[in-house]
């Protein structure tokens, strides 16, 4: 299930200026991120993390980071931003999104988690619901959890089923498909 609802900081995270995305430095605040305490957050930076989960460029990046580090995150937002004008994702970078790679901290995996759970339990459905949805889907699954990977990524589904990454992800779990590193020390 996800964590209960705090009205207070969700009237305080709606009520959060969001600046445009491109003014943000998206890994350091992904980064950053990882240290909150879930259960003394800050609105506004909430609301900024949330919208740019929200983001399926900036939601890979984060994803992508949190599994690896902030130097690859700041590669990864690079070669996203270059794919927006056709060029390809490396195998380097688009494997971690498969489960390919080094394994990861779970330690960073469990951080990130702890977050979109807030983030998806206090967002609206309609804005960024499902988009952080789909995060905890992929943050489970990294770590080997596909039972609770399958539950975010059916709520996703459920709340937007245009979702891509929601019907990728539902895929990979419903064929038992587990990234590469659960099965590596």
């Amino acid at each position: 299930s996800l964590p209960v609802i705090d009205d207070a900081l969700r009237v305080r995270i709606l009520n959060a200026p969001l600046p445009h995305p491109e003014s943000v430095d998206a890994c350091a605040l992904f980064e950053e991120a990882l240290s909150w305490d879930v259960d003394a957050l800050d609105a506004e930076k909430m609301a900024v993390l949330m919208g740019l989960l929200s983001l399926p460029l900036y939601r890979d990046v984060a994803l992508i980071q949190w599994a690896t580090s902030i130097e690859q995150g700041r590669e990864t937002l690079a070669e996203q931003r270059a794919f927006v004008d056709g060029t390809p994702v490396s195998d380097r970078i688009g494997g971690v999104l498969i489960g390919k790679g080094p394994r990861p901290e779970v330690a960073r995996l469990q951080a990130a988690l702890a977050l979109c759970r807030v983030g998806a339990a206090h967002a609206p459905v309609e804005d960024c619901g499902a988009a952080l949805l789909v995060a905890c889907g992929w943050l489970s699954w990294a770590m080997g959890a596909s039972t609770p990977a399958a539950f975010y990524i059916g709520l996703a589904q459920a709340a937007d089923p245009t979702l891509s990454m929601a019907r990728l992800l539902a895929e990979m779990v419903d064929r038992g498909m587990l990234p590469d590193w659960v099965f590596t020390r």
